[in-house]
Parts: C-alpha cells; sequence; structure tokens
C-alpha cells in the first residue's frame, strides 16, 4: 500500500502567510517522512496560484524533485467565514473551465493514467477523460463517479437558473456538455451513483456501462442506546450551495412547511449544512 501526507499543520504558512513553498514542505518530507515509507504528497488546492499549466506543472516538479508522487489534489469547504456569499463560493465544487480542463491533460494524464491501478473521475464535467483516456489507448479501469447526472438536466438549469445572454449560452452548450459526458460515462467500466433515479437516467440515455448504487450509509445506535428526541423538532441536513438542494427546500418552505405549522404550532424547523 502506498502512503501519502497532507501538509495539515503548513497549510497557514503555506496558503496564507505565504512564508513557505511547495518545494520547503517536499524538501522537509523528504527528511521526516520518506524514512517511514511515505511516496506521495497530496496537495491542498489554495496552495496554486493559478490554474494555468505552467503553474501546476512547476508545483508537481517541485514535489517530483523530491522523490514524491503528487496523487492528489485536495479541497476543503471554509466554515471560519460570516460572510454568506463567500461560504457559498468557496464550499461550492468548482465548475471547470476551458483552461482548467486543459491543464489536467497537459500536466500528464494519460501518462499517469496508463501506469495507476484504477482511475477514478468525479463530477460529470470530468467524465468526458474517460473518452479522451480510451482514444489514448489507455487500459487501465476507470470508474466515473456521478454526484450528479448531469444528462437531462443542462437545458433545465439553463432556463430556470439563468436569464439574457447566459441562458442563451447554457442552452447552446448545453447539447455539447450532454454529448461530452455521454461518450465518457460510456467509455468507463463502472459508473457510480448515488440514487435510483440516476440510474434510471443513465439508462434512458442507451448508456450500457454497469452501474452501481451507493446507497445514503448510516450506521443506526445500537437498541440500548437511548436516543433524547426533540418533539416537534424537524431536522433538514445538506449541502445548500448545490441549487437542487436549494429548490427542495423552498418548494418545502413554501408548499408543505405552512400546513405542518397549521397543525402543529409548536413545531420547529433546523437547517444543517454548508450554505445556510
Amino acid at each position: 500500500m502506498k502512503l501519502a501526507a497532507f501538509p495539515k499543520c503548513f497549510l497557514r504558512e503555506l496558503c496564507v502567510e505565504r512564508t513557505m513553498s511547495v518545494a520547503d514542505w517536499a524538501a522537509m518530507a523528504k527528511e521526516h517522512l520518506a524514512p517511514i515509507g511515505v511516496t506521495g504528497l497530496e496537495i491542498y488546492w489554495r496552495v496554486l496560484e493559478s490554474l494555468d499549466a505552467k503553474h501546476v506543472d512547476l508545483i508537481r516538479r517541485q514535489v517530483e524533485n523530491e522523490g514524491f508522487e503528487a496523487p492528489m489534489l485536495c479541497a476543503s469547504p471554509d466554515f471560519t467565514s460570516s460572510d454568506a456569499a463567500y461560504r457559498r463560493v468557496m464550499t461550492a465544487p468548482p465548475a471547470p473551465t476551458a483552461e482548467s480542463l486543459r491543464s489536467v491533460l497537459s500536466t500528464g494524464l494519460v501518462r499517469r493514467a496508463a501506469s495507476a491501478d484504477i482511475v477514478e473521475l468525479h463530477w460529470a464535467d470530468y467524465a468526458r477523460f474517460a473518452a479522451v483516456l480510451r482514444r489514448a489507448h489507455v487500459r487501465t479501469p476507470i470508474c466515473v463517479v456521478e454526484h450528479d447526472v448531469d444528462l437531462e438536466l443542462g437545458s433545465r438549469r439553463a432556463m430556470s437558473h439563468t436569464a439574457g445572454y447566459r441562458r442563451w449560452v447554457g442552452l447552446l452548450g448545453a447539447p455539447v456538455r450532454r454529448q461530452l459526458e455521454r461518450r465518457g460515462l460510456s467509455a468507463a467500466d463502472l459508473v457510480a451513483v448515488f440514487k435510483p433515479a440516476d440510474e434510471e437516467v443513465i439508462r434512458r440515455a442507451g448508456i450500457g456501462t454497469r452501474v452501481q448504487v451507493i446507497e445514503p450509509w448510516l450506521d443506526p445506535p445500537p437498541s440500548r442506546t437511548e436516543v433524547h428526541r426533540t418533539p416537534g423538532l424537524v431536522l433538514f441536513a445538506g449541502a445548500l450551495f448545490r441549487r437542487e438542494n436549494e429548490d427542495a427546500l423552498l418548494w418545502f418552505l413554501h408548499d408543505v412547511w405552512p400546513r405542518v405549522s397549521a397543525t402543529s404550532p409548536s413545531a420547529r424547523l433546523q437547517l444543517v449544512g454548508a450554505g445556510t
């Protein structure tokens, strides 16, 4: 098993104060971590000053110059800011730009994928790389994790969440994104989704790739454990930076909660999750 390290103790120096470079951290890791078997250094996204391909390649070479691999780019939400708009932007999964997608290729995706045991691609926008790898004759097994299947959502999102020229750009681009996603899903060996409805969308699109539905996992407390309940309290837990969840909650507040309140005036609704 290969081991990789994450610079949790040095995020302030690396990302905020900029008093430590990736090269400094890699040199420190070579002295202290390489002797115990660590072969990879994970990169936190805020270390990057730009998504320009040359800059990303520079960061990678700083890691490799000390004998390590850079196997993962990590990101995490910032819940420490009191600015709701800032939290919403920072916790949302980034929509890839044409530049960032080109950067993925220019930093050696094909070469690295060819030597990997398995390739895992997340989000619909990155599913397209499965087809890219197959065209490059990469035979490594590919798993695409579709947090949302966008095959039927692109045009709907453009109509409901945009206006003016942005709506027309979204409507014109939706068929292209849909085709790229379809090709990627068809080229993969396995597609992982999180609800049966997404598997149905994939099948309606005529995609024959094996689909695995990963049901939400919850470990119930032992039967002998006393559970303290608060009468009249309804808990909603979800990521409200996602438009689908926000729309669902607004519908619930408008069409359902008034009926609940009319029946049980003491009922309370508690919202928990990023973007709330």
